[in-house]
């Protein structure tokens, strides 16, 4: 999907998403299968790595990686960008802060 503030991140899924679609048109007429699991936000040690615990992606609860891995679930790509953008802005957690004294003053 289109990952906005994070290019390089949304290219490189956008090429294994590929990848993985061209080798099952490859391999379709053997017993072989081909999964690309492109999971949403999971709780691991990426976003302190990726420097977003300033985003409401890193900041916000996360799936289980387990689960994630259990109950993968195909959404269209307009609806992940649009979530995506919303949770990587840098800053957002500040956004929310301030949309929410807004709104209960």
């Amino acid at each position: 999907m289109p990952a906005p503030f994070e290019a390089v991140y949304g290219a490189s899924k956008a090429f294994v998403l590929s990848f993985a679609e061209e080798l099952r048109n490859e391999l379709k007429h053997t017993s072989v299968t081909v999964t690309a699991l492109q999971p949403g936000p999971t709780d691991t040690n990426f976003f302190n790595r990726a420097d977003m615990l300033d985003t409401k992606v890193g900041a916000d609860k996360k799936g289980d990686p387990t689960d994630v891995a259990r109950d993968a679930q195909v959404t269209p790509d307009k609806v992940t960008a649009e979530m995506h953008r919303k949770l990587s802005e840098p800053g957002s957690t500040s956004k929310l802060k301030d949309r929410d004294r807004e709104a209960n003053p």
